[in-house]
């Protein structure tokens, strides 16, 4: 081999060598900052309990690190509690986050702008009969409970109405109105007799004001507004999205 080729295969091994370890510094750097950024996300959102990931997706994040601008941030967190609410599922896509470098290695806590923002959050349906349940002594409600029913959620409610303890089913219609979810009752069957009219607006009023107590939210985390709301499986599902927030 003539020493031209050798010289050329060295800075090919050269040049792949420092690309392994350019990689493998990109991952180390990826895994600080998540651990990092992971204390701040959730700091900021006033999470606690629960896991939280952050995901830092971008490759190469080095360049994002120099540039103090990370194009994409994820953030997954389950069983969580947001003020009263409990065991929460949060997912969030932030986009276009500016933190400086200095301040992610220092630690500090400067104001943080996001270009946008979208998630959701899952609001279990036994934490939302709980905050009913607590909500609706003065309503004569002493128990609740909420499971989906197509697009609807079913509902099942022990009231107390002029003196008489009733149990009645009715199906609650999932929306939104003015930036916060509602499920509202329009008929209520009750259980065991042909009850009068009169009873049944009383129950249906009754679990109705409970239920928008038990959905009377804090602010979502990361400058989410509410865009939509839908029944699902676990819980009631809060879609919502954000543009130009500072976290």
């Amino acid at each position: 081999m003539s020493r031209a080729l050798r010289k050329v295969r060295s800075l090919v091994i050269l040049v792949a060598v420092l690309l392994v370890v350019l990689a493998v510094v990109d991952r180390i750097s990826v895994r600080l900052a998540q651990d990092q950024l992971e204390t701040r996300l959730v700091d900021v959102a006033g999470l606690t309990g629960g896991s939280v990931d952050v995901s830092i997706h971008g490759f190469p994040f080095l360049t994002q690190v120099a540039r103090g601008r990370y194009s994409d941030i994820e953030v997954q967190a389950r069983g969580v509690a947001l003020q009263d609410l409990r065991n929460l599922d949060i997912s969030a896509q932030l986009r276009g986050v500016q933190l400086s470098v200095a301040d992610l290695r220092s630690g500090n806590r400067p104001d943080v702008p996001v270009d946008s923002a979208d998630g959701f959050v899952t609001i279990p349906y036994a934490e939302v009969a709980r905050r009913a349940v607590e909500a609706g002594a003065d309503e004569g409600l002493t128990a609740l409970s909420l499971r989906r029913s197509g697009d609807e959620v079913a509902v099942t409610a022990r009231v107390t109405v002029l003196g008489v303890e009733v149990q009645g089913s009715a199906q609650a219609q999932v929306s939104f109105d003015a930036g916060a979810p509602q499920l509202l009752v329009s008929d209520v069957d009750i259980d065991g007799f042909a009850a009068p009219q009169a009873a049944i607006d009383l129950v249906v009023a009754a679990i109705n004001t409970v239920l928008a107590r038990a959905l009377d939210l804090p602010a979502l985390p990361y400058g989410l507004q509410l865009t939509s709301v839908v029944a699902t499986s676990s819980g009631i599902r809060i879609n919502a999205d954000a543009v130009d927030v500072v976290l």
